[in-house]
C-alpha cells in the first residue's frame, strides 16, 4: 500500500467514525499499522497439527483399548477429542484422538491421575506423561514402565507452570 493509499484510507475511516458517532453503532477498530515499504508483513502461522499413527497393539490380548473418555473443556476455550488408555506392543500408553483446541493454546502437559477427576491445584498425585504436541490431530504418549494402567482414573491437559486444568476426562471401561 503506497503512501497516498494510506492517507485515503485514513481519511475514509475518520469520516466513517464521524458518521458512527451520530448512530448507535460502535466505531470500527483502527486498521493494523502497515509495514514500512519494502518490509514483509508477518503472516500468522497455522495452528500445529499432529497426526501420529495408532500405536501397535499387542496381538495376544483380547482388549487393546482399556479405557476411554471424551475431553471436556475446563476453561471457556472450546476443546474436543477423546483420550484412550491402551495396551501397546511396548507396554501401556495414552492416545489423544481427534484433538481440537480452538485458537491459540498455552503450553499444555498431559497428566494422568488415580483420582476420579483432576481439578485446578489438585495435582499432587498426577503423573505428567508429555506435552501436548499440537492443537489438532492424534497424539500418542507412553505411560512409565511398570505402570498399572488400572490405577489411572482420569486424564487432564494442564497449563504448564500454573496447575490450572485446561481440559479433563474420566476414563470409562471400553
Amino acid at each position: 500500500m503506497n503512501h497516498a493509499s494510506k492517507i485515503l484510507l485514513a481519511s475514509a475511516l475518520t469520516a466513517l467514525a464521524a458518521c458512527n458517532r451520530h448512530s448507535n453503532a460502535p466505531a470500527p477498530a483502527a486498521p493494523p499499522a502497515a509495514a514500512p515499504v519494502g518490509q514483509a508483513v508477518p503472516v500468522p502461522e497455522p495452528p500445529p497439527q499432529v497426526n501420529e499413527p495408532q500405536p501397535v497393539v499387542k496381538k495376544d490380548t483380547a482388549t487393546q483399548k482399556l479405557f476411554s473418555g471424551p475431553l471436556q473443556a475446563a476453561t471457556p476455550q472450546p476443546v474436543h477429542g477423546t483420550a484412550i488408555l491402551l495396551r501397546t506392543q511396548d507396554g501401556y500408553g495414552v492416545r489423544l484422538e481427534h484433538l481440537w483446541i480452538e485458537g491459540e493454546a498455552p503450553t499444555l502437559d498431559v497428566v494422568v491421575s488415580s483420582r476420579a477427576a483432576i481439578n485446578d491445584g489438585d495435582l499432587a498425585d498426577a503423573v505428567t506423561i508429555g506435552e501436548v504436541k499440537g492443537t489438532t490431530g492424534n497424539m500418542n504418549y507412553a505411560l512409565p514402565a511398570g505402570t498399572d494402567p488400572g490405577s489411572y482414573h482420569s486424564l487432564a491437559l494442564v497449563v504448564r507452570g500454573q496447575n490450572r486444568v485446561f481440559a479433563r476426562t474420566a476414563f470409562g471401561l471400553m
